[in-house]
């Protein structure tokens, strides 16, 4: 086990303790944006006139329509390669974003 304890609690401890699923929040699971946006999904009809981006989908990379230019890969590299940016800010954060 996780915690180096070698047997499981008896049923005993189980009564005592009330171990157990709690029905309230296993209901509520149901209740995420997730399971939301799956059962909009699941609502949709594929034979549609326009093709459905699912916005809810978390990572834009896989979608070639939100790609960023070369120009702000560009600019990321610059800064990689810089060196001028490899540290914490201050702890009272950066002047350019405090103004």
């Amino acid at each position: 086990m996780e915690n180096g304890a070698t047997k499981k609690p008896s049923s005993e401890a189980t009564k005592k303790w009330h171990f157990g699923p709690n029905d309230l929040l296993s209901a509520a699971g149901g209740r995420s944006i997730r399971g939301i946006i799956y059962k909009i999904i699941a609502n949709v009809d594929e034979r549609g006139p326009r093709l459905m981006v699912p916005l809810g989908h978390g990572d834009p990379s896989v979608f070639p329509s939100f790609r960023i230019t070369t120009s702000a890969e560009d600019a990321i590299v610059e800064s990689l390669r810089s060196a001028e940016h490899n540290h914490y800010p201050p702890s009272v954060g950066l002047l350019s974003a405090r103004r």
